[in-house]
């Protein structure tokens, strides 16, 4: 069966939490993420309500997930939303958000310095990247 991990890691690419679902640990409910080429890939997770892991889920943290000890995804937490319905606590979600890392693509800029010349190029992210990588 497949084995899924998560960490969550700070915007310094320290590691804080790890996220099971296993036998012995159930931190999250229910994982889905996307992954895309040529398009941000993003990823919806829902937390136990009663996991202790919650605190450590801050935006702009980073998260990786992990299948079968190899490295799937990863990404930073973009938002969160906590759920209460009429029949709480049962049914009580938290969930997260996060975007792949190709969202820095669209979130910086580069400019160059004063008179230098520019170079421009458009297109898909990696086909840019590889335009300006020798």
């Amino acid at each position: 069966m497949t084995e899924y991990a998560i960490w969550v890691l700070t915007p310094d690419y320290e590691r804080t939490a790890v996220l099971a679902n296993t036998d012995a640990a159930r931190t999250w409910a229910s994982l889905t993420y996307r992954l895309a080429l040529d398009d941000m890939g993003s990823c919806s997770l829902e937390m136990a309500p009663n996991s202790d892991k919650i605190a450590f889920l801050q935006p702009y943290h980073r998260i990786q997930i992990w299948r079968d000890d190899v490295l799937t995804w990863g990404g930073m937490i973009s938002d969160y939303s906590f759920e209460v319905p009429e029949t709480a606590p049962a049914g009580e979600s938290y969930t997260i958000n996060a975007l792949d890392y190709a969202c820095y693509v669209q979130w910086r800029r580069v400019i160059p310095p004063a008179g230098a010349e520019q170079d421009r190029r458009a297109g898909p992210a990696d086909d840019v990247a590889k335009a300006f990588v020798y």
